[in-house]
């Protein structure tokens, strides 16, 4: 049996099949007039290709051309606007944009993730129509004296949507609250997976369906029972007897459908029967590949972030099998950013006298820094909140200031590790002041050593995911370190003043170092 992929071409009314139609160069001209004084260029988009001309669920289109805006200057979308006519000949009108990925000016995309032409989004068909890209200013960079927005002329494309498998419903069930598909979630977290067929024929019990689940362990912990052995479900404890996880691993398990057009995999509430390969050993020497599905879930994410890649593929007992590779994120609930060398300067002393006066003789001396006693510090570790973006967020920050729960990234270790220092080292003015400081007193003048302390500041935010995938900067984790100036004065007198910095508290913003 094929599996059907993606493919697509938008083609000129004008040209033959599989063409490109590329814009006017004049209004590139006009493009270029209205970006003047930006950091960029900000050009009139061209459109020329949109590839495959064929698609399926979950492919990756690519819109290719000149002059696209960059993610990080503004917004591009795709504007289509034309009639798709579905398999059963129904014709709906669409006009709908779509916001477009930008990482290089010739080439854009967009992951077809639902059937948009169409409301119930549920049958195959082909659109007819135009298809134009604009780009739109980011906010930082918009004046009045600039044209925001810019648009390309627009081809005439052609669209096949090919047999697919649609997702309806993707998401954690161990927490509620969850939108029905997300794109992640965070390690331990069991799941529900609904797929839709479109463009196949239900299955019926002449014509059954077979979906074949395709996953990585540990990436996913899939557990299996054996069947018949409770009669209870969902089973209380998640690792009971007569029960094992998948191999680590490629597995992959079967469901036969004989009625509809869908997989529903929700083991929190269904007990459904599989067929299990490699086969599993649930004790003894006997290995079984009929099992019950107990657990569909996200692995353990052992303090890192990682994507599980599920394969879902329709295998009809006549016609040809459809599929849809699924990329699902799995994220540390609570992450630690890589430290950006910020710094800033909290508060400063005056500077202090550390030595007696020492004065230059009649032939002059060389002093070098001395002092009469050494000052320590010591570093400390504090947190910061945004309390209402992590109430948005399901998630008590704050309390006691400290992480509300115990992750591993509250260990002195990893904070260490990301601040490049030890957290918990005291830091001494004898250690920090360099070997070879001195300074040359010259005959008849004087000479004294000073010091000066700064308390600085260095942050790194911290992420917040729930279960349902979204993520946000919670707060900060702040280091408070501390930094020494030194300085030898010398003058006429033993009154000469230090040439450091006057002292001053900077709190709570600090000064930028």
């Amino acid at each position: 049996m094929r599996t059907l992929r993606a493919l697509i071409v938008i083609a000129a009314a004008s040209l033959p099949a599989m063409a490109i139609s590329a814009c006017g160069g004049d209004a590139a001209v006009a493009g270029a007039d209205a970006g003047e004084g930006l950091p960029f260029e900000f050009v009139t988009p061209g459109v020329s290709t949109i590839t495959p001309s064929a698609m399926v669920l979950g492919d990756k289109v690519q819109i290719f051309g000149d002059g696209f805006l960059l993610n990080e200057y503004g917004t591009t979308t795709l504007h289509l606007s034309g009639v798709y006519t579905d398999s059963d000949g129904q014709p709906h009108n669409y006009d709908g944009d779509i916001v477009l990925d930008v990482k290089n000016v010739s080439v854009a995309s967009f992951i077809f993730e639902e059937l948009f032409f169409m409301p119930s989004a549920d049958k195959i068909g082909t659109f007819v129509g135009t298809a134009s890209v604009t780009s739109i200013l980011g906010d930082t960079y918009r004046t009045d004296d600039i044209i925001s927005e810019l648009s390309s002329e627009t081809i005439d494309v052609t669209m096949d949507v090919e047999p697919s498998l649609g997702i309806i419903q993707l998401r954690s069930v161990t927490e509620s609250g969850c939108a029905p598909i997300t794109k992640g979630s965070v390690g331990d977290q069991e799941l529900a997976l609904t797929m839709q067929t479109i463009g196949m024929d239900d299955a019926t019990s002449n014509n059954p369906v077979t979906y074949r689940v395709t996953f990585l362990s540990p990436t996913m912990k899939v557990t299996y029972v054996k069947d018949d052995a409770y009669d209870l479900w969902p089973i209380p404890s998640l690792q009971p007897a007569f029960a094992a996880d998948a191999a680590a691993g490629e597995g992959h398990f079967d469901f036969v459908v004989t009625e509809g057009n869908q997989l529903v995999i929700d083991p929190t509430y269904r007990k459904d029967r599989v067929t299990v390969s490699p086969p599993i050993n649930l004790g003894g020497e006997t290995f079984t590949s009929n099992l019950l599905l107990q657990r569909f879930s996200t692995g353990a994410t052992d303090g890192r972030s990682t994507i599980s890649t599920i394969l879902i593929e329709a295998i009809p007992q006549a016609g040809e099998s459809i599929s849809r590779l699924i990329s699902y994120d799995i994220t540390e609930a609570w992450e630690i950013q890589s430290y950006n060398q910020n710094q800033r300067l909290m508060e400063r002393s005056d500077a202090v006298a550390v030595s007696g006066c020492f004065p230059g003789g009649d032939v002059g001396r060389d002093l070098s820094y001395s002092e009469g006693s050494s000052v320590t510090q010591s570093r400390s570790l504090s947190f910061r909140w945004d309390r209402n973006i992590a109430n948005t967020l399901g998630v008590s920050a704050g309390v006691g200031g400290l992480l509300p729960v115990q992750v591993s990234v509250n260990a002195s270790a990893t904070f260490s590790e990301t601040f490049g220092i030890d957290i918990n080292e005291t830091v001494s003015s004898e250690t920090r002041v360099g070997i070879n400081f001195s300074a040359r007193i010259i005959p008849g003048y004087f000479g004294t050593c000073y010091r000066q302390v700064d308390k600085i500041q260095r942050e790194v935010d911290v992420i917040y995911t729930n279960a349902c995938g979204r993520s946000g900067v919670i707060g900060q984790t702040l280091l408070t370190d501390w930094n020494f100036g030194f300085d030898i004065a010398t003058g006429d007198s033993c009154d000469t003043a230090s040439s450091l910095d006057d002292g001053g508290n900077y709190e709570p913003d600090g000064i930028e170092l």
